[in-house]
């Protein structure tokens, strides 16, 4: 599977509504226990990855580096977002499957339930 799928998948959960985009999003949906999956970019800030990989210890999500940059997200959202979080379980299992598919090195899951 290419990673043209993989930013079909995203693009096909944003449309859904089902997709939390940028840090502030994200935490929010975490918080708010909606979130079932956080997908960051290869790219993102260190800063960023330790505070994502924290909240998602502490709220045991599991947390996953997908093979992308924000540049790649970008051509999809407009924006140059490198942190996401899956809301629907449905769409959880469709991009984990597009992620095995992808590679079998990558991606790398950090965080576990």
């Amino acid at each position: 599977m290419r990673v043209s799928n993989l930013l079909s998948n995203l693009g096909l959960c944003r449309r859904a509504g089902k997709l939390e985009a940028g840090f502030d999003s994200v935490k929010q949906a975490v918080v708010n226990r909606l979130a079932l999956l956080i997908l960051y970019t290869e790219d993102l800030s260190d800063k960023t990855k330790k505070e994502i990989l924290f909240l998602a210890g502490k709220y045991q999500i599991e947390a996953v580096l997908v093979p992308l940059t924000m540049d790649q997200v970008a051509q999809m959202l407009r924006k140059k977002i490198g942190v996401f979080a899956v809301t629907d379980q449905g769409f959880v299992t469709m991009l984990k499957k597009s992620l095995a598919n992808l590679s079998d090195d990558q991606p790398q899951s950090e965080q576990s339930n």
